[in-house]
């Protein structure tokens, strides 16, 4: 059973999306049961992802996740600019 799916968020500014997409981009090397496309527009980030069973998506999503939410704590998790 393949799987998909597409994450998007949306930064304070567009600057602080293209350093997320330069974190993103190292969780696409490693994945072997997956691939991963990752975009930006303006101030928001698209990831897809495309696996070949729901074990690896969940593994994929799960690593995208922890990845933004490391950006977050980082950024000090505030989206109110």
């Amino acid at each position: 059973m393949k799987g998909k799916c597409s994450i998007t968020i949306e930064f304070p500014s567009e600057r602080d999306a293209l350093a997320a997409v330069e974190a993103l981009k190292q969780e696409e090397e490693f994945k072997k049961r997956s691939e991963s496309f990752i975009s930006v527009n303006n101030k928001s980030v698209s990831v897809e992802i495309r696996a070949d069973d729901s074990v690896a998506l969940r593994a994929t999503v799960n690593s995208y996740l922890r990845v933004l939410q490391a950006i977050e704590s980082v950024n000090g998790g505030n989206d109110d600019e």
